[in-house]
């Protein structure tokens, strides 16, 4: 197997630790240089992951580009086509707007334009946990046209990056309610004129593992067997995606230290006839969620098998 140098830029948060820890146990990666921001490009380095602050992050993209380096950037500064979009969901003025835009790194969606492509951004852990729990019914149309999707999720201590809390107690804390968290905009682009009502929610005694929970009406006539259908389809031969049956218990830690997205889903009939998808997704935050969903992006760009130094459900199960 071919080996591939790569650079680091942010190796101390605990993405990039975790990051870090993968690819020093990836069989194609040669020798990895962990460099500061501001440092010039490794001489060495095919590929540059960035596991940096969002405004920072996209603007040492560009120099990088610039000096012919693939780079698979984690933060959030690539992930919007429109830099506006960014603007508004951010706050803050779009760091590289010339890069957009780019491939979002969402392989279950994007496989072969990843493939392809010298530059990636790699989605959030929300957003990751609740597309691949949509991803079904948005691509099969059935997901009833201006109904809001109604997302609640629980993310471990980890999520709130080394500078937040660290599981000094036993509480779950609401900290973002409707539509103001910044996962929300990025999700959208996918959900078309289905708007996201959005409950994140942080478990401070549990460090790693994410579980949302979405709630979707779906059109007039869909039943339960379309639905499955959908799903089974989507996702029978992906390797890092995992159907649970009906009945299965699916905590926040069930896909914990694994690669893997764990979905449940269950069709519902309410009062006023509006059928209902209900649909949890679980995985690791810090890997699926992130750093191990870089790695993916890395293997495709570098025609490596996409399992490649990962945990997939062939192995996890």
């Amino acid at each position: 197997m071919k080996k591939i140098d790569v650079e680091l830029r942010g190796s101390t948060g605990y993405v990039g630790e975790e990051l870090l820890g993968v690819l020093e146990s990836h069989p194609g990666v040669g020798r990895i240089d962990c460099v500061q921001a501001e440092d010039e490009p490794s001489e060495r380095a095919e590929t540059s992951f960035l596991a940096l602050p969002p405004g920072l992050s996209g603007e040492v993209a560009g120099h990088l580009v610039k000096a012919g380096k693939m780079v698979i950037d984690l933060s959030g500064d690539l992930r919007f086509e429109d830099p506006k979009q960014y603007e508004k969901w951010y706050q803050k003025p779009h760091p590289a707007p010339n890069l957009l835009p780019v491939v979002y790194g969402l392989p279950e969606m994007n496989r072969d334009e990843i493939r392809g492509s010298w530059i990636v951004s790699v989605p959030g852990c929300y957003p990751t946990a609740t597309l691949l729990g949509l991803l079904p019914l948005i691509e099969n149309g059935l997901l009833e046209p201006d109904k809001s999707l109604i997302v609640t999720a629980f993310s471990g201590y980890s999520g709130a990056g080394k500078k937040g809390p660290g599981g000094e107690t036993d509480d779950q804390v609401l900290y973002s309610m409707g539509r103001d968290h910044r996962h929300v905009g990025e999700m959208e682009q996918f959900t078309g004129n289905n708007n996201i009502n959005f409950m994140a929610t942080r478990s401070d005694n549990i460090f790693r593992g994410l579980l949302s929970t979405i709630g979707a009406v779906l059109r007039n006539g869909v039943e339960a067997g379309d639905v499955r259908e959908a799903f089974v389809q989507k996702y029978a031969d992906e390797p890092f995606v995992k159907m649970l049956e009906d009945g299965e218990k699916l905590s926040q830690t069930y896909a914990a230290d694994t690669d893997l997205c764990a979905i449940l889903q269950k069709i519902t009939v309410g009062r006023d006839t509006d059928i209902t998808a209900l649909l949890a997704s679980n995985i690791d935050n810090l890997r699926k969620g992130s750093a191990t969903q870089a790695i993916q992006c890395f293997n495709l760009m570098h025609a490596f098998d996409e399992t490649t130094g990962l945990t997939p459900k062939s192995a996890a199960s």
